[in-house]
């Protein structure tokens, strides 16, 4: 699951990455996750990502990985839009 940074240069997209950057700590409390920030230098996206572990090919194991999919993108949307919301509103 990520926050996929893109809606504008290079430039605007470092700036609504390093704002949301500066809230690191507080937005990995609230999600809950691990999160790995990627400005990604050189190119015009930035992305947040949360990583998880699973064995897609253990069928029994299906139902719990499609659970935890969808607790961390309910969680993930929850979290970042407020902050999102906060940067298109001071721009």
């Amino acid at each position: 699951m990520q926050v996929y940074i893109e809606p504008g240069d290079e430039q605007h997209n470092q700036q609504i990455f390093d704002h949301l950057y500066q809230q690191k700590s507080l937005l990995g409390k609230e999600f809950g996750f691990p999160l790995s920030w990627e400005r990604m230098e050189g190119s015009k996206a930035c992305r947040i990502e949360s990583r998880m572990e699973a064995d897609l090919f253990d069928r029994n194991g299906w139902d719990n990985t499609i659970r935890e999919m969808i607790e961390r993108m309910v969680k993930l949307e929850q979290t970042f839009s407020p902050a999102l919301a906060e940067i298109l509103v001071d721009s």
